[in-house]
């Protein structure tokens, strides 16, 4: 269904529209809130029915995840009503791969930023990665 991109509702519902492992329609809100506890974020089913409802936006920091959990640019997600509609589709074809950055602390001081972690990998495959990283930043030293 092709939508209107004028409201935080209607880019949220099209940047699930063009992500590749979205639901369709139904569990889409459930997926979303997934992706988003993955991500560290706990959101209630409530907020996430009134983002989709048009009632609610997300506040700046769960919108920055969400645009990272869809693949598309924040600004753009979190563009004011009414904004234009230029650039809906660049901002959903450059949809960016499902990864994240993952910082590890291998000592005081230092933080590597593992790029291109999957979302979809789980807390324990996560923690695994974080051991295996610190133990070749220790035989580093």
């Amino acid at each position: 269904m092709a939508r209107n991109p004028d409201t935080f509702a209607d880019r949220l519902a099209a940047a699930c529209d063009h992500h590749p492992k979205a639901p369709a329609d139904y569990g889409r809100q459930a997926w979303i809130r997934r992706e988003l506890a993955r991500l560290g974020s706990d959101v209630s089913a409530t907020a996430v029915t009134n983002w989709f409802n048009g009632y609610t936006r997300a506040s700046p920091p769960l919108m920055a995840k969400l645009a990272q959990v869809l693949g598309v640019d924040a600004n753009w997600l979190g563009a004011a009503e009414g904004a234009s509609g230029e650039g809906v589709q660049a901002s959903i074809t450059t949809f960016k791969a499902d990864t994240f950055d993952f910082p590890v602390p291998l000592r005081p001081g230092v933080v590597v930023n593992v790029r291109g972690v999957p979302l979809d990998i789980s807390e324990i495959e996560a923690r695994k990665l974080a051991n295996v990283l610190l133990a070749l930043g220790q035989a580093q030293e």
